[in-house]
């Protein structure tokens, strides 16, 4: 048996002969080990994973690069309502394509500005979202241009804030902008923290909520982002190629068109959903991720040679004893053994420690972050890649 049960029972001794010292290990560990996985768990899930949970295998996020076009030369951009069409009903590699764009509305009966999203009718289903909290989602004719219902579902997390979880909220009327919205269902918070905004409403309702111009009429007005699910036996390369081909024609027609002067160019990228992975935000992503865990690793090598010193101080005070168990002719195998169950002991003890504060922080930040939305946070847990 590796561990003798004289040298645990013995280890267990000299902690409670030295529990400052014992404490400040172990609590050293604790938040050096805690506060670093915790910091990283949220980084992992914001940054480096899939907006969905759901099978985020399958999950595509579109970027299109125009050049030659008033976007400017090879700047990563969003869609036009044209080609969002043209990649929705001709796309056989995915299985389904969702358009949204962040908005903003006053949301009259608080007097404040909320976050809104125009979005597509098949927008919750790509996201795996299938199930709503209460009520129902957006159907196919509520998306349907120049007769869009006025409705709005809402995401628990603003239901609960905004209206005190009224269970008769389904069926209600808000005011966003002044004008009147129903609500039809409420996105449950494990699956709405996953996605931006309180409020989501047909995009097709987006000169009527704007009051801005008609984008859906413009072709020169590049709006929606999209994302997508790739079909069964597809993979993204595959997506990307036909794409590309897509957008090649899109391009064609709409020089022949002669919508504008400029001949437009576009190529496509597929990523995962994730920031990391998104061509325009990816080199402020990975910078933004090394200021904040370049100083987080220091407090962990802080702590760490802190720990070490501490058993360095304990081990000089202990050379008389060390000194005696050698001329008693105790091996230096067993002595070797009971100092690393001592380091052992330490680690057990703040390992426990440390995970719980890996669950925690990312929760902590949060709500900080956001007071308005406490207690509803996205399900950040610690994974293999956080752990490793």
């Amino acid at each position: 048996m590796w561990i003798d049960r004289q040298d645990l029972l013995y280890t267990i001794r000299s902690a409670r002969r030295e529990p400052l010292l014992s404490s400040i290990a172990v609590v050293a560990l604790s938040l050096g080990v805690g506060l670093n996985a915790g910091v990283f768990t949220l980084l992992n899930a914001m940054f480096l994973n899939a907006p969905t949970p759901i099978n985020p295998a399958t999950f595509v996020q579109l970027y299109p690069r125009y050049e030659g076009w008033f976007t400017g030369a090879g700047q990563i951009s969003s869609f036009t309502t044209e080609d969002y069409d043209a990649i929705r009903t001709q796309a056989t590699a995915l299985e389904q394509a969702a358009a949204w764009q962040q908005s903003s509305a006053i949301l009259e009966q608080r007097h404040r500005r909320i976050a809104a999203l125009l979005v597509t009718c098949s927008y919750f289903h790509v996201f795996g979202i299938d199930r709503p909290l209460l009520g129902r989602f957006l159907t196919p004719h509520e998306c349907d241009r120049g007769t869009a219902a006025q409705v709005a579902v809402l995401s628990e997390p603003f239901w609960k804030t905004q209206f005190g979880a009224d269970p008769h909220i389904v069926g209600g009327t808000i005011h966003l902008n002044g004008l009147p919205f129903t609500v039809i269902g409420i996105v449950p918070s494990d699956a709405a923290n996953f996605l931006s905004g309180g409020v989501f409403i047909p995009y097709t309702l987006q000169p009527v909520l704007d009051r801005g111009g008609n984008l859906l009429a413009s072709p020169d007005s590049p709006w929606l982002g999209i994302s997508a699910r790739l079909r069964q036996g597809y993979s993204r390369a595959d997506a990307q190629a036909e794409l590309a081909t897509i957008l090649r024609q899109q391009d064609r027609a709409y020089v022949e068109r002669k919508v504008s002067p400029l001949n437009r160019k576009t190529s496509v990228i597929l990523t995962n959903g994730s920031f990391v992975q998104n061509p325009a935000l990816q080199d402020l992503t990975l910078t933004l991720m090394a200021l904040i865990l370049g100083p987080l690793l220091l407090v962990l090598l802080l702590a760490c040679s802190n720990v070490t010193m501490l058993f360095l101080s304990r081990a000089i005070v202990r050379r008389g004893e060390i000194a005696v168990r050698l001329a008693l002719e105790i091996g230096r195998a067993r002595l070797i053994r009971m100092l690393l169950i001592e380091s052992l002991l330490t680690a057990l003890i703040a390992g426990p420690t440390s995970i719980a504060l890996a669950y925690r922080v990312p929760l902590l930040i949060m709500n900080v972050a956001d007071p308005d939305r406490s207690g509803f946070v996205p399900l950040m847990h610690p994974n293999w890649r956080v752990f490793g």
